[in-house]
């Protein structure tokens, strides 16, 4: 089992120390320290800088740049925007005459295209799999599929295996960037002993964070879970886990449709989350009515996210099928069940928000 990955480029910072005139000071010992060590983020990415005293509390800072706007911004909280341009700039945090300064070399982003299930995923004759596609990078999201070696592919990454072993090449292109592909082999075996793939045995995120598990079902045809929580939180029919406000451990269960005595259940340790919330989202539009089977084009905007990230991700509250479908850049197809159905958008980057439209389908 996999839940998706936090998207923005990883950021690595290196600390230096000066205290008041820029004289060199022990870190041991100037009373002021960051956290964070490393060199490198990408141009218009963001990061949360952080303050402690020598006992390794949290403590209220004066943040700057030195190099002015040409350096980024960084807010009263701490949270750092690199610029556009890249470059070599220094974060300074200030408290009681004491300087603690970190350089950071910024660098070019490039845009890429994520697949998830990724690696080499293995599914039975006839099983199926959705798969989504993610940007870490600003644009139109839009991927087309296509398939090679058999099987059916829906345009929302939906996959179903064909009825006979081999491997299948899935390949998801950016539409705005046709040279920007991910392709994945699916190995296509017979049917075996039931199974779940697990990369994992405890799971461990945020507190009302929402992650998504695509946990993988194989040695069996009908690949459907039936998805259970207990302890709080929720969780959707295609396991989107909404977990809940407050620290502890809950217990997610998946059972196989096909098959009910094969059971497995993941501990969700839900740690405190301490940073502040960045961002807001809103989905537009936020009410609409469509005849069954008809389309909408859903579109959502991040705010207070620098732009590398504000990549979203779509899910349908009701689950694939049951209340539609939904390709990875909001556009909707209802079901063909008249009903009240709800399409989900939450920041990659900033989990513990979301957006959420209300389609009623009907004639």
């Amino acid at each position: 089992m996999a839940s998706l990955p936090r998207l923005a480029p990883v950021v690595l910072l290196l600390a230096s120390f000066a205290c008041g005139g820029g004289g060199s000071k022990s870190s041991a010992t100037d009373g002021l320290h960051l956290n964070q060590t490393g060199t490198r983020m990408a141009t218009e990415d963001g990061f949360q800088f952080s303050a402690t005293d020598d006992g390794g509390h949290a403590v209220s800072v004066v943040w700057t740049v030195v190099e002015g706007g040409a350096g980024g911004s960084i807010d009263a909280q701490g949270y750092y925007t690199a610029p556009a341009a890249p470059g070599t700039f220094h974060v300074m945090a200030s408290r009681g005459g004491v300087s603690v300064t970190a350089t950071v070399q910024v660098v070019p982003g490039s845009p890429e295209i994520f697949v998830n299930p990724g690696g080499s995923p293995r599914l039975a004759t006839g099983g199926s799999q959705l798969f989504r596609a993610l940007f870490n990078d600003l644009g139109n999201h839009a991927v087309a599929w296509s398939l090679s070696g058999g099987g059916q592919l829906d345009p929302d990454g939906f996959f179903t295996a064909p009825a006979t072993p081999g491997t299948c090449t899935l390949t998801a292109t950016s539409l705005a960037d046709p040279t920007l592909q991910k392709t994945l082999q699916i190995v296509v075996e017979a049917p075996s002993q039931p199974y779940f793939v697990m990369l994992w045995g405890v799971a461990r995120f945020p507190a009302g964070t929402t992650q998504f598990f695509d946990q993988g079902l194989g040695g069996i045809s009908d690949t459907r879970i039936a998805w259970s929580l207990s302890g709080g939180g929720s969780v959707n029919p295609d396991g989107v886990v909404t977990l809940p406000d407050q620290p502890g451990t809950i217990q997610l269960q998946m059972r196989s449709v096909g098959s009910p005595t094969v059971i497995q259940t993941v501990p969700i340790e839900v740690t405190a989350a301490t940073d502040p919330v960045k961002a807001t989202v809103l989905i537009s539009p936020a009410t609409a009515q469509v005849t069954p089977g008809g389309t909408l084009a859903f579109t959502a905007t991040v705010g207070g996210l620098p732009p590398r990230q504000r990549p979203v991700q779509w899910w349908l509250l009701e689950g694939r099928g049951t209340g539609g479908i939904l390709t990875s850049d909001g556009h909707y197809t209802a079901p063909t069940t008249p009903g009240t159905y709800h399409v989900v958008v939450t920041p990659l980057a900033e989990q513990r928000i979301r957006a959420v439209a209300t389609v009623v389908v009907g004639p």
